[in-house]
C-alpha cells in the first residue's frame, strides 16, 4: 500500500482465506493491518471469501467411505499404465457410455462432482473390470453404499453449480449474496423432500434403483447438516442483508429500515421517475457512476463501499495455468503448444 502511494482511508474492507494467519488479531494480517489504520479499525468489514467457505461447507458431506473407495479405484486404475489401457480397451469394447475416468484432485474445487458422476455412469462396467483383476468388489455390491454414491454424486453437482455461480469477474457482493441465499433455499427444499422420500432433484439416485423401493428418507439428515453448515459459516453476510438490499434495489427498501443519515436521500431518490427508470435500464455499476454525489453523498458513499467487493479475480480453473505461465520471461507459442497436446498420465 506505501509503495504504491494509496491512502489507508480509503480501505473499507478485506477478504481473506480465514487462515488464523491471516485473521490473527495479534500478529495475523488483520491485527498488523487494524494497527496501521488507527481509529478507523472498527469500521474496516472483515469477510471470509465466500468460495472458499462454499468449498469448506462441502466438507459436511460425512462419506468418507464413499470418496474413499472411489479415489482408491480410480487411482488403481489410471496409475498404472497397463491397467490404464485395459480399462480404455475393455470400455471400447462393450461400448460404454464414457471411454475413462476421471483424476480426483482434492485442489480442485469441481473435481469431486465430475469424477462421482463419471464414475457412478460406469459403476458396473468398474465393477466387472476390478473382478477381472481379483480386487475385493463387495462394497460396489452394497446396496446402502451404491445410494450414498448416487447421493453424494446428486448434492456435489448441487454443489459444483453453486460454485460456477459464484466463480468468474465482475460479480458483485450483492449478487453473490443472492445466489447463496438461492442455494439455501434449496437446501431446504431438497430436505423436505427427502424427508417423504421424493427425488425430484436427484436425477442419479432416481438411476440408482429405478425398479426397486429404497429408504431415502434416512438421507435428509445429511442434507440438514449441509443446510447448518452454510448458515453457521454465512451468518456474517445475512447480517448485512439490508445493507444488501439497499444497493441492489433502493426502491424497494423501507426508508425507516436503513440508517439515519441515508433515509431522506432514500426518498429524494425513492421519488424521481427519472432515476428509477434508469436503474431498470442499465447496472447497478452504472447507475451508481451516473448518480448525483452532490445530491446523494452518503448513498454514493456506501455504494462505493460495496462496489469495492467487485470480485475480480480469476477462476480457481484458470489461476494456476495463469501463475505458472507468468514465473517466466518467456512467451510462449500458445497455439504451437495446443497442436502438441499430448495427455499424460499421472
Amino acid at each position: 500500500v506505501d509503495d504504491l502511494s494509496l491512502q489507508w482511508d480509503k480501505l473499507v474492507g478485506v477478504t481473506t482465506d480465514g487462515a488464523p494467519a491471516m485473521v490473527g488479531e495479534a500478529n495475523g494480517f488483520i491485527g498488523c493491518l487494524k494497527k496501521n489504520i488507527g481509529d478507523r479499525a472498527a469500521l474496516l468489514k472483515q469477510y471470509h471469501c465466500i468460495i472458499h467457505q462454499e468449498a469448506l461447507c462441502a466438507k459436511y458431506l460425512k462419506f468418507k467411505e464413499v470418496m474413499e473407495f472411489v479415489v482408491s479405484t480410480v487411482n488403481f486404475i489410471r496409475a498404472r499404465s497397463l491397467n490404464h489401457r485395459e480399462f480404455q480397451s475393455f470400455l471400447e469394447n462393450i461400448n460404454a457410455t464414457y471411454g475413462d475416468l476421471l483424476c480426483h484432485t482434492e485442489v480442485r474445487w469441481l473435481s469431486r462432482g465430475n469424477i462421482l458422476k463419471r464414475f457412478f455412469v460406469l459403476r458396473e462396467e468398474i465393477k466387472s473390470f476390478l473382478q477381472e483383476k481379483g480386487r475385493d468388489i463387495s462394497v460396489m455390491e452394497d446396496r446402502d453404499w451404491i445410494a450414498d454414491l448416487a447421493f453424494l454424486t446428486d448434492v456435489t453437482g448441487h454443489l459444483n453449480d453453486l460454485n460456477l455461480r459464484l466463480q468468474g469477474s465482475q460479480h458483485l457482493i450483492c449478487d453473490l449474496f443472492e445466489a447463496l441465499c438461492v442455494f439455501q433455499m434449496k437446501l431446504k427444499l431438497f430436505t423436505n423432500q427427502l424427508e417423504k422420500g421424493q427425488l425430484t432433484h436427484f436425477e442419479t439416485c432416481q438411476e440408482a434403483f429405478p425398479r426397486e423401493k429404497y429408504k431415502w428418507n434416512c438421507r435428509a439428515s445429511a442434507m440438514k447438516e449441509l443446510q447448518g453448515g452454510f448458515a453457521k459459516r454465512f451468518e456474517q453476510f445475512r447480517s448485512e442483508r439490508v445493507s444488501f438490499k439497499l444497493f441492489a434495489d433502493p426502491f424497494s427498501v423501507d426508508a425507516e429500515s436503513v440508517l439515519d443519515d441515508l433515509q431522506l436521500e432514500l426518498i429524494k431518490l425513492q421519488c424521481s421517475t427519472v432515476l428509477k427508470s434508469k436503474h431498470r435500464e442499465v447496472s447497478l455499476l452504472e447507475f451508481y457512476r451516473a448518480l448525483d454525489h452532490t445530491l446523494f453523498p452518503n448513498l454514493s458513499r456506501e455504494a462505493l463501499k460495496l462496489l469495492s467487493h467487485l470480485r475480480i479475480r480469476l477462476t480457481d480453473d484458470n489461476l494456476y495455468a495463469v501463475l505458472r505461465v507468468a514465473t517466466t520471461s518467456l512467451e510462449p507459442d500458445i497455439p504451437q503448444l495446443v497442436s502438441e497436446k499430448r495427455c499424460n498420465i499421472s
